[in-house]
């Protein structure tokens, strides 16, 4: 209702023009000009940008088994179950849990756009261990993992929708950092550190997921 609020505030400041109306207003048209050195960093840009491309295979997977609204049935997150299959599937086939990213929405807020959430984490490690064959576990053992995982992941997302993720902050903390030319943080060069905040794609393979409404 806050955002509702301002925008209706913003338009009965800033009417838009409407037709029949701008006959006193010129519009000219613009026409930019790129210096050489920056028609230079365009071509660039595109060159590292297939580079980086190249490397991935994308590949469309879709599921017959069951639905979204067969994993809401069951009381969990279908896009938890879809972080924990990127999760497992990294654990089966590098033997290690690596942090992800997902893009969390504050549309909410007037001028928030997005905060990140890392979908890996203690529960989804635990459960992607106790899906391997040679694990011990019971299925009562692993539903009650399947359900944690669910209920960890949808409190982070809650945790990033309501502006207490962590990710903006350190990004803005760096930023000003280096616009202030001060020494680079301890936390941004400290190898553990480091490991911690960098968020992989995972690449070579990235599986595009999509649960059928059943």
């Amino acid at each position: 209702m806050h955002m509702i609020n301002n925008t209706h505030s913003d338009y009965l400041r800033q009417a838009p023009v409407v037709s029949g109306q701008s006959e006193g207003i010129r519009v000219i048209r613009v026409d930019p000009v790129y210096s050489d050195s920056i028609l230079a960093n365009l071509e660039a840009a595109k060159s590292k940008f297939e580079a980086a491309r190249s490397g991935f295979e994308i590949v469309d997977f879709n599921f017959g088994g069951f639905g979204k609204s067969a994993i809401k049935k069951f009381g969990m997150s279908p896009d938890s179950v879809s972080q924990l299959i990127f999760q497992m599937g990294y654990w089966r086939t590098h033997g290690e849990c690596v942090g992800t990213y997902e893009s969390g929405g504050m549309a909410h807020y007037r001028s928030g756009r997005t905060e990140t959430i890392r979908p890996c984490s203690a529960e989804t490690k635990n459960c992607s261990v106790a899906f391997d064959h040679d694990h011990p576990a019971s299925s009562s053992d692993i539903v009650d993992l399947l359900k944690k995982t669910s209920a960890k992941h949808v409190s982070l997302c809650k945790e990033a929708s309501q502006g207490l993720g962590f990710d903006r902050h350190f990004f803005a903390m760096r930023a000003l950092n280096r616009t202030h030319g001060e020494e680079e943080l301890g936390l941004f060069t400290d190898r553990v550190g480091v490991r911690w905040l960098i968020l992989d794609y995972l690449p070579v393979l990235l599986v595009l997921l999509h649960f059928n409404s059943t």
